[in-house]
């Protein structure tokens, strides 16, 4: 008999709003939550509450359904949160101004 754990099974896991499509499950030690899509049958990281889900990056996604239960949420957990599916680190990094702008953009910019 194999006794190794898989990084899943080592989270202990609730399910958010039993019965309801897409199934979610939000991780009661670490507070990692994700989405079991009826539709496409992938399972993926997200962020929200009961009304509202996002579904963060693919790389977010890998690394936490890769890993083991940290036990606990994560400073570094913070950053993943505010990445979203199909966007580049580029296009977080622009949301908050850190990229520079163009100098067509500087100039309608000024003149507003």
């Amino acid at each position: 008999m194999d006794s190794k754990i898989t990084a899943w099974a080592s989270h202990s896991w609730a399910i958010m709003i039993p019965g309801i499509l897409p199934i979610r499950h939000a991780c009661r030690h670490c507070g990692r939550m994700f989405v079991d899509d009826d539709r496409t049958g992938e399972r993926y990281a997200i962020t929200g509450g009961t009304l509202r889900l996002e579904r963060l990056s693919d790389e977010v996604t890998n690394r936490w359904l890769d890993g083991f239960c940290p036990g606990r949420p994560l400073l570094s957990d913070e950053d993943d949160l505010k990445t979203r599916f199909g966007e580049t680190p580029y296009d977080r990094h622009d949301k908050i101004g850190w990229m520079p702008r163009s100098s067509e953009e500087n100039r309608r910019t000024r003149n507003c």
